[in-house]
């Protein structure tokens, strides 16, 4: 039985409405002097889809997933969810959790960067020391390299594989997206090497399952912010095109690694930006699912919640000192 009195998901969060979608937008870019134009036209993409992030069905599923896989163990830890940028604000479920109480941190954001690991470490301490400075928070380490993270992407390729033709599933390569990031940040974490490292072993695990090599590459999406500051590439658009100017340009699946749930920039950058431009191209393409609603999601988080100690070792060559 685990030693923690509680155990709290943190999600980055997502509008489940059209009223929500500028409050959502303007507080991701709180102080960062975001012409309100900018705003307005990523508003857009939300409206596309009916002003609802994809993110938000997700967490409520795997909150459920979770609750069930611990109540099938007999673990009748509590579960709290919160999130950076909607409701549920991290300030009132950490009231709600109180003091002097031992909770688990784990993040629905897998890799080591300040965006994806360090931001959630800093607004966690913020709302601890503004509503209970008592609380004793463990955040479960970026967690990339493991099976229930791996695996049902996995899954999730060969099921996009499979929706091809014969013929198409013979030639298929794998694309492989993960969120673009400025350089100088990336510089401060291993956050490139674990995408890398994810992807590889994707690409193992699925040759052993279908027992064929693929050819794949990764590219680097969804950025944002100033022109002038270099950021991870190349880009997914760019990497189509390349792709496109190749004898007979192979299928393609695309495989978001670099996400744990389905959210914004997989809807919009990938299954309509994306689509659109492999349409355009000639490029036959599917994409491949996140993987947090796969069981195996759920279960290797109530593995890591009755683990005797938190494995911090993953975090050593991090400059991020989330400790």
């Amino acid at each position: 039985m685990t030693s923690y009195d509680a155990l709290l998901l943190v999600s980055f969060g997502g509008p489940n409405g059209p009223d929500e979608v500028l409050p959502f937008l303007q507080n991701i870019t709180e102080g960062k002097n975001i012409p309100p134009q900018r705003l307005e036209s990523v508003a857009k993409h939300y409206e596309h889809f009916g002003g609802v992030s994809p993110i938000v069905a997700e967490n409520a599923a795997i909150l459920s997933a979770t609750r069930a896989e611990l109540d099938r163990r007999g673990n009748t830890t509590p579960i709290y969810f919160g999130c950076l940028h909607a409701p549920p604000f991290l300030d009132d479920v950490i009231a709600t959790i109180g003091e002097n109480k031992k909770v688990q941190l784990f993040c629905l954001s897998a890799y080591s960067s300040y965006a994806s690991c360090g931001k959630y470490v800093e607004s966690i301490r913020a709302a601890k020391a503004k509503v209970a400075p008592t609380l004793i928070i463990d955040k479960v380490p970026p967690y990339s390299y493991r099976d229930g993270f791996l695996d049902p992407l996995v899954r999730s390729t060969a099921k996009a594989l499979a929706a091809f033709d014969s013929s198409q599933q013979q030639k298929a390569e794998l694309l492989f997206t993960a969120h673009s990031l400025p350089i100088a940040q990336t510089k401060k974490s291993p956050y490139v090497p674990e995408v890398k490292l994810a992807a590889s072993e994707i690409v193992d695990r699925l040759e052993e399952q279908v027992g064929r090599s693929f050819k794949w590459k990764l590219a680097w999406q969804s950025r944002s912010g100033s022109p002038k500051v270099p950021w991870l590439e190349p880009s997914i658009k760019e990497t189509l095109a390349q792709h496109a100017w190749e004898e007979s340009p192979a299928p393609l699946v695309i495989v978001p690694v670099g996400f744990v749930c389905e959210n914004m920039e997989t809807a919009w950058d990938l299954d309509v930006e994306a689509r659109q431009q492999c349409e355009e191209l000639g490029i036959p393409m599917q994409r491949a699912r996140t993987g947090a609603l796969d069981a195996q999601f759920a279960s290797m988080i109530a593995d890591i919640l009755v683990e005797e100690e938190i494995g911090s070792d993953t975090c050593s060559n991090c400059e991020l000192r989330c400790k």
